[in-house]
């Protein structure tokens, strides 16, 4: 394992152009870069951004902490004309710099390749931001698609065990609307894995008994079991009959018109509560719009 991960640090490192020891901590700076400062305006996000969700709420946070402390860590961007420079890594400070009216931040300028931008982006997003699962997995695989490697040398590469990488890059693998779910935490890894062992028709399925009955992890793992020994029957017709389809029906459809996700907690009695679920202030007042 130690040789495996000696080697592929000294290739990976020869094809970023940075030492082993920077390669390990994310951060892609040598001694030998130069730091700079560029006009905010310069910059530009970087298309090999693996986040599809940045939140508002993180962004304040780091907004506040930069006005405290500053910037800690240099951006890294590569040159793409004489007034635009793409990120690398540090779109969220970036980010958080605009918010708070910063004219200038400090930067390392990187001569590299697309490919080499494309492994600075995803390995420092990896190690460094608390990517969702789902963006987390579509980085591995692209990450590995762009180098060619197998899931060890991913693994040693963002400092992972392997188990870790094989299972997120296994959910991929999940039903579409089932993976959506995943991605807005509707559901937790623990159930998406359970579901991994159902076709894609019987993981929609499984997926909606979840949300209608709130199961647990290990609900979920009885649920699956009975599925597979083909016992699921009595189970999925007791669902369909008690109007949890229905419900679900419905939370779909607000999930849709409101843009933002829902549950519904239907009680025997016709009582119940509905949740909306949103992740900014600008989303929330969206919503109150949608509904009034």
């Amino acid at each position: 394992m130690t040789k495996s991960k000696k080697r592929l640090g000294t290739d990976l490192g020869a094809l970023l152009g940075i030492s082993n020891e920077n390669l390990e901590d994310g951060s892609f700076v040598n001694e030998v870069d130069n730091l700079t400062e560029l006009p905010i305006e310069l910059l530009q996000p970087g298309k090999y951004q693996p986040r599809s969700i940045i939140s508002d709420e993180k962004i304040a946070e780091l907004s506040e902490s930069i006005k405290q402390h500053g910037i800690m860590q240099p951006l890294v961007v590569r040159k793409l004309d004489l007034e635009s420079y793409e990120i690398i890594a540090g779109e969220r400070r970036w980010r958080a710099c605009q918010k708070i009216g910063i004219d200038s931040v400090p930067v390392i300028v990187k001569e590299v390749t697309d490919q080499q931008a494309i492994a600075m982006s995803l390995i420092e997003n990896i190690q460094r931001e608390d990517l969702n699962v789902v963006e987390e997995a579509k980085a591995l695989i692209r990450l590995q698609n762009e180098f060619q490697l197998t899931q060890q040398d991913v693994a040693d590469m963002v400092s992972k065990p392997r188990s870790t990488v094989t299972n997120l890059m296994r959910i991929i693998g999940l039903e579409n609307a089932v993976l959506k779910h995943l991605e807005l935490s509707n559901i937790e890894m623990g159930h998406a894995k359970c579901l991994l062992g159902l076709s894609v028709e019987l993981q929609r399925q499984a997926c909606e008994k979840i949300l209608a009955s709130n199961l647990t992890v290990r609900q979920t793992e009885t649920l699956v079991k009975k599925i597979q020994a083909g016992n699921d029957q009595g189970d999925i017709q007791k669902h369909a009959k008690s109007g949890d389809f229905d419900i679900l029906r419905l939370q779909n459809e607000l999930s849709e018109k409101l843009g933002s996700p829902i549950v519904i907690k239907h009680n025997a009695n016709g009582s119940g509560k509905l949740i909306v679920k949103y992740f900014n202030n600008d989303q929330l007042e969206g919503i109150i719009q949608k509904m009034s």
